[in-house]
């Protein structure tokens, strides 16, 4: 059964007897702030091809990075990321951070140089590896955030990010030939 509404009524009431004031539907669209707590409000995504490697056993910029403004301070942003990985030798980690505008989030209390949100030992040298993590953030603002990625790899070996390997001249060579992605959700609160 369709119903019409005209005139200037302040409230619907539907055939269950719920009532729904009339403000809550705007253009065919619900406010934000009569969503139920959970529902994703926004998706904010980088998509990142270049080839990328590091030897550093400290955290650096890995190029993963995003931005994404809340439209209420007391929502969640979840962070998703998907990196393809390799190393130049077998047994070494390789670790990644979440930093949110300089502050690192979603660690341990470990020291410093062991720190991090995810992390990966790889078992075969020179092959793609994948290293995925989420972590739901609470950012308390609503002015714009970026999320980075920062990475490491353990002393003594070469990780890299999106790289194919090819032989050239009897060595291997490495290029872009994957993708690597950090996803940001903002989540409504309660």
């Amino acid at each position: 059964m369709s119903t019409i509404i005209n005139g200037t009524s302040s409230a619907i009431t539907f055939p269950d007897a719920t009532v729904q004031n009339t403000s809550a539907v705007v253009s065919g669209k619900v406010p934000a702030s009569l969503l139920p707590a959970g529902t994703v409000l926004q998706v904010a995504q980088q998509v990142y091809t270049t080839y990328t490697s590091t030897s550093s056993n400290s955290m650096v910029d890995s190029g993963l990075t995003v931005n994404i403004t809340p439209s209420n301070s007391s929502n969640k942003v979840l962070v998703t990321v998907s990196m393809t990985i390799a190393s130049s030798s077998a047994g070494y980690d390789i670790a990644a951070n979440i930093v949110r505008n300089g502050t690192t989030v979603g660690i341990g209390t470990a020291s410093s140089n062991t720190n991090s949100t995810a992390a990966t030992v790889i078992s075969t040298p020179n092959h793609p590896n994948s290293l995925s993590f989420c972590y739901l953030d609470s950012p308390s603002t609503t002015s714009a955030v970026t999320y980075k990625i920062q990475w490491r790899i353990q002393s003594g070996a070469t990780a890299y990010m999106n790289a194919t390997t090819y032989v050239s001249g009897g060595s291997d060579t490495y290029q872009s030939g994957y993708i690597s992605t950090i996803t940001v959700q903002e989540i409504s609160g309660s």
